[in-house]
């Protein structure tokens, strides 16, 4: 009966483990940033030639989604790999805007000459008013894209930026680890899930952030990643306490079982 009960205290331990480990895997994301400015939360499926597959994040269970290179700017994975589509949008717009520019139509005039065997080319062609304006109005589309990207481009960096200054500053997770940990080792798995559930699913408060300048914060980019980084930090690591914990507590159970 002792080692029927310590087999069971180990498998509910282990069915524990993979469980949270599972849930972990929920918070892994693909980030797919449009040529538009707006970002969507994805699980891309697969890349092809000319389209981008994918899953809506909030629902993996659902149907797969589709759409063209051309709308995409970059594609970031959950692994912190990078797919850039911005070299593939430039071409594409120039392109476009060359196909849509009317090309204007050459025509030569003929003079007869006595014995109508020469003749000379006068190129009488002219570029009419409405293919210039095409042509600006194209341009000008293309340059507003392009100003759009790089406002995107600059949004990503400062949110590059955030990230990397989380990892190195915020320190403000201690405090949710150790609770949890401690729960979890003296109280049991289940009784440390809800200190474990509470803490990690919580964005750190203001005061706990630690970020190195506040002039930074200011920017809304910088904020939100280092906020978003802050928050992914103290999530691993509360589930890091609660593994721990729940070793403890096996290992406890497991003693104290075979000791009697």
């Amino acid at each position: 009966m002792k080692h029927l009960s310590t087999i069971s205290t180990l498998l509910r331990g282990t069915l524990l483990f993979f469980a949270v480990f599972a849930t972990l895997q929920l918070f892994a994301q693909d980030l797919i940033i449009l040529k538009n400015g707006n970002t969507l939360e994805a699980k891309v499926q697969e890349i092809q030639t000319a389209e981008i597959k994918y899953k809506r994040f909030d629902n993996l269970n659902g149907p797969v989604y589709s759409m063209t290179k051309q709308a995409v700017f970059l594609i970031k994975y959950e692994n912190g790999t990078k797919d850039n589509f911005s070299e593939v949008l430039e071409e594409t717009d120039r392109e476009e805007a060359a196909r849509q520019t009317p090309q204007p139509q050459s025509s030569i005039a003929f003079r007869k000459q006595p014995d109508d065997l020469y003749y000379t080319p006068t190129p009488t062609a002219a570029i009419p008013k409405q293919s210039v304006d095409v042509a600006t109005h194209e341009e000008a589309k293309y340059q507003q894209r392009k100003q759009k990207v790089g406002l995107v481009i600059m949004d990503e960096v400062m949110a590059q930026q955030g990230k990397k200054d989380a990892e190195r500053y915020y320190k403000g997770y201690k405090g949710a680890s150790m609770l949890t940990l401690t729960t979890t080792g003296l109280g049991g798995g289940l009784l440390g899930l809800i200190p474990a559930i509470a803490c990690s699913s919580a964005t750190p408060k203001d005061h706990k952030l630690g970020y190195p300048d506040t002039n930074l914060m200011k920017d809304t980019s910088y904020r939100d990643g280092y906020i978003k980084q802050a928050k992914k930090i103290k999530s691993r690591h509360v589930w890091h306490g609660f593994l721990r914990g729940l070793c403890i507590a096996v290992s406890a159970a497991v003693a104290v079982s075979v000791s009697k």
